[in-house]
């Protein structure tokens, strides 16, 4: 197929992502404990929410 492209970019993933960890979806399920540190953080001050984001990162290192 010459000339086809992807509707959604990487840089739009990307996004969307980043947009996830910073505002996480308080009605979804699997997201109801980042919404809960989040919270937290913001009216106690703190960074528990940081330090976990900054773990999961950890845990899947980009590949050279």
């Amino acid at each position: 197929m010459q000339g086809w492209k992807p509707s959604v970019t990487i840089k739009q993933i990307l996004t969307g992502i980043q947009e996830l960890l910073d505002s996480p979806n308080v009605n979804s399920a699997a997201q109801h404990e980042g919404f809960n540190l989040l919270s937290k953080q913001e009216k106690q001050g703190g960074n528990a929410y940081d330090v976990r984001v900054a773990l999961e990162v950890r845990k899947y290192p980009a590949q050279d």
